[in-house]
């Protein structure tokens, strides 16, 4: 072989190596080949963190998520480019994350520890947090806030607390829609436990278009998660006291116009989306907008 193609074969195969690392950083494949050799943190930890008392076992899981967990939110970090945001195995071993990763690990600790518990999810403003059961209530626990004194450091947090100015470290954010992911998969509607919430009528005089909620609140045309097929035309909403656009879609190539809307406390809107014809480039934004 000559040198011209030996150097030509090097230059391929190391172009292959760079798409084949890029192809894993992508699609999470170095996490899955790392989390594989892994398994579940909660089979060693759960021992040291565990206790008789429910209570005092979450306020220790908040506690070694405080010290053994980098929170890089708001940052741009490789553990959260590489990994999937519910792979508990990821998050420990690269011991950073955010929200999300926070989380998970907290829930899958907390089953270790036979706590009934759940996610809180509030997609509009990009935020996720726990619940556990306690003697029969749910306790709100966000372990990304061990260090704020108004929210308890983490456990028992006030239902006020993320859209509440006068706290230290709060948000001061107005929540758009919030729901809990219960053990059994199925999901319950959390907005009027951390919002005062008010309620918009959709109108739309066609059978088959899907509906779609987006928040304005923390950043432009964030989706709540919220969707809707109409019944008998309409689509009911209840949300947190913020700005929304409502978007319908389909059947079809039919299209509608969105609308704006302010929610305020107990405020009562009724809407019409009216049926358009909208170019072809508007499919690609839109379905970049809705997910």
């Amino acid at each position: 072989m000559s040198r011209t193609a030996l150097i030509g074969a090097k230059i391929l195969f190391g172009l292959l190596i760079f798409v084949f690392i890029g192809i894993l950083l992508y699609s999470g494949g170095i996490a899955k080949i790392y989390s594989s050799v892994y398994a579940s943190p909660a089979s060693h930890l759960a021992p040291n963190l565990c206790d008789a008392n429910p209570a005092t076992a979450a306020r220790n899981i908040i506690e070694w998520e405080r010290v053994n967990i980098n929170n890089v939110i708001g940052k741009s970090d490789l553990c959260l480019k590489v990994a999937s945001l519910d792979d508990v195995s990821w998050t420990y071993r690269s011991r950073c994350g955010a929200c999300g990763e926070f989380s998970y690990l907290f829930t899958d600790l907390a089953r270790a520890c036979n706590l009934t518990v759940m996610t809180v999810n509030n997609p509009g403003e990009d935020h996720q947090w726990n619940a556990v059961l306690i003697n029969g209530s749910w306790i709100t626990v966000d372990s990304t806030q061990p260090n704020e004194s108004h929210a308890n450091y983490g456990y028992d947090v006030p239902d006020d607390f993320y859209e509440n100015n006068s706290y230290a470290g709060a948000w001061a954010k107005n929540l758009s829609y919030v729901y809990g992911e219960l053990p059994n998969g199925s999901r319950i509607d959390l907005t009027a436990r951390y919002s005062t919430t008010g309620n918009v009528s959709v109108y739309i005089n066609r059978d088959g278009a899907l509906v779609y909620v987006i928040s304005n609140s923390y950043v432009p045309r964030k989706p709540t998660g919220l969707k809707c097929t109409p019944i008998n035309h309409y689509c009911n909403f209840n949300l947190g006291n913020t700005s929304y656009e409502f978007i319908a879609v389909g059947p079809g190539w039919l299209d509608y116009d969105s609308v704006l809307v302010n929610v305020t406390t107990n405020s009562a809107t009724n809407i019409t989306l009216a049926p358009t014809f909208r170019p072809l480039e508007r499919w690609g934004a839109l379905a970049q907008t809705i997910g």
